[in-house]
């Protein structure tokens, strides 16, 4: 009987390997209370096996908005798989939280935008070549305070696991702020 992975041996080896690379990163994106609600303006995404991806071009259409890439890669040999920089749009990029505990790596990276992008691409370097998912979203309404969009990130929390989905709990900073995470 075929399934959905192909025969029984070949669901068994990925049924293995899908839940050894179970990791998670999450964050709590903090509101700013003078400015609203926050909302998501720019959503790109892109999938590469090489050993950096890049999203297609977008713009933004506001000033003061957060940026943040959402990373997972997979693993081959070796040291585990991180990322090693993020570039792009004209900002600086800061690592916001990365668990790479398990084989493969999920990671936040984030940036600030004061005035809005045209035609911008973000690269996610990776440490090797893998299979890897990049998405890049930017949000309006958040915190504009501190270095490169610090102000609008409230706790960070990470899980993983060997044997199942992972957990993580976060609990908010703010009034109206949001939870994102990314896994693998």
């Amino acid at each position: 009987m075929k399934h959905a992975f192909g025969t029984g041996q070949i669901y068994s080896a990925k049924i293995r390997r899908f839940l050894r690379l179970l990791g998670c990163a999450l964050l709590v994106l903090a509101a700013d209370s003078g400015w609203g609600a926050i909302a998501i303006d720019a959503t790109i995404s892109r999938d590469q096996s090489t050993a950096s991806i890049t999203t297609p071009a977008f713009s933004t259409t506001s000033s003061n908005e957060l940026l943040l890439a959402f990373v997972s890669t997979d693993y081959l040999s070796g040291a585990n798989t991180t990322v090693t920089g993020v570039s792009g749009g004209g900002l600086t990029w800061a690592l916001v939280r990365r668990t790479n505990v398990q084989s493969g790596s999920s990671e936040i990276w984030r940036a600030f935008a004061p005035a809005p992008l045209s035609n911008a691409t973000v690269t996610a370097a990776l440490s090797q070549s893998v299979s890897a998912s990049l998405t890049v979203m930017s949000f309006t309404g958040v915190d504009a305070t501190g270095t490169y969009g610090s102000g609008a990130i409230g706790a960070t929390g990470s899980g993983n696991s060997s044997r199942g989905a992972p957990t993580a709990g976060l609990v908010t900073t703010r009034n109206g702020s949001w939870v994102v995470g990314v896994g693998n």
